[in-house]
């Protein structure tokens, strides 16, 4: 498989969306719409070129990462930023991709939060407080992205 300059636009878009939410959710534990907003825009105007997914494939990638993240913050498993960043990120993908995609985030934020109790414990203060979960997104999609996608 070759990588298009296309692929290298989609890919730095999609890192700079992820880079901006995780800061924000590390240091003021919210992901900021407007990063979400300009990455969903990105997402759907660059389905647009030749190396694209197609309008259609990419609403429906974002579809599908929502939905999957939407039933997790149903039951106050993750917050709302954390459902609209995976929706956003979908974008980039086509459907089939976003639900591999968000496995990959489920297991990386299951290995995070290992660590973080590992690293918490019980008697730390810090146990208590939530994961970032942006930075389990951003790692799960870069997994992904490196390893898990079709050729």
């Amino acid at each position: 498989m070759s990588f298009s300059y296309w692929d290298f636009a989609r890919y730095l878009a999609l890192a700079a969306m992820l880079l901006v939410s995780v800061w924000f959710d590390v240091i003021r534990r919210i992901i900021p719409n407007r990063a979400v907003l300009w990455g969903s825009v990105t997402a759907i105007g660059l389905s647009l070129t030749p190396g694209g997914v197609g309008v259609q494939a990419s609403l429906l990638g974002g579809l599908a990462a929502f939905s999957v993240f939407l039933t997790f913050y149903l039951f106050r498993m993750f917050g709302a930023g954390d459902v609209k960043l995976a929706g956003a990120s979908g974008l980039y993908f086509g459907p089939s991709e976003a639900f591999s995609m968000c496995l990959s985030i489920l297991l990386v934020g299951g290995l995070l939060a290992l660590l973080w109790a590992l690293f918490t414990g019980p008697w730390n203060e810090a146990s208590s407080k939530k994961i970032p979960y942006a930075l389990a997104i951003a790692l799960g999609i870069g997994w992904h992205s490196l390893f898990m996608v079709s050729s």
